[in-house]
């Protein structure tokens, strides 16, 4: 649902998990859409944002992105 927002986002420069949460919901607000995250005592998260990160971790083992620091970056030219 992600994965090539992600790549795109970060072919742009490295970006943050927050600015591609921000990227996601002006780019796909239609999949930004759902219920609070079931997965949490105290709902603070979207299931959306639960998926993003899934899919940064998806892409990070592939081999395809990487983290420095805070920031998300490709680690290959896609």
């Amino acid at each position: 649902m992600f994965e090539q927002l992600i790549l795109e986002a970060l072919a742009e420069s490295p970006k943050r998990t927050e600015e591609l949460y921000k990227l996601a919901k002006q780019r796909q607000p239609a999949d930004c859409k759902g219920p609070v995250c079931p997965h949490r005592q105290v709902p603070s998260d979207m299931e959306w944002q639960h998926e993003l990160r899934r899919e940064q971790q998806t892409l990070k083992h592939k081999g395809l992105i990487g983290r420095q620091g805070s920031l998300w970056k490709l680690t290959t030219s896609n």
